[in-house]
């Protein structure tokens, strides 16, 4: 499954904007009931057995060893149908467990950190609201 480069286009939009929370289900256009959220170097067969879900369709990121992206996984009923492999910069999302969070829960705050990274561009962090 590619990455949606619309949605992706969509979160960095909103993330720079200065906007100080990102609800998912205001800029998704497609069905969904839950997200997971890949960190890097996360290990999807892992996750697979520890959620009971089925990775395959996303297997072929390489976030299993990479640390230059998050992935996003949007799943209906148990079932990916979309996903985006997000760059770090100009949001970090590696802060979040691995864990299933319902559409009505999908809501993360922007917070700039006193970090840069290697361009000297404010880090930007983006961690579920509990």
């Amino acid at each position: 499954m590619p990455s949606d480069k619309a949605l992706d286009s969509w979160m960095k939009t909103k993330i720079l904007s200065g906007a100080d929370r990102l609800i998912m289900k205001e800029i998704t256009d497609f069905k969904w009931d839950s997200l997971l959220i890949l960190r890097p170097y996360s290990m999807p067969d892992r996750i697979e057995d520890d959620l009971d879900i089925n990775l395959s369709m996303i297997k072929y990121t390489g976030i299993d060893f990479g640390d230059n992206t998050n992935v996003l996984v949007y799943l209906y009923q148990g079932e990916v149908v979309n996903m985006v492999d997000f760059d770090r910069y100009p949001g970090d999302f590696s802060k979040n467990d691995p864990e299933l969070i319902s559409k009505s829960k999908a809501v993360f705050e922007i917070t700039i950190t006193g970090q840069k990274n290697i361009n000297g561009d404010k880090w930007i962090e983006i961690v579920a609201v509990k």
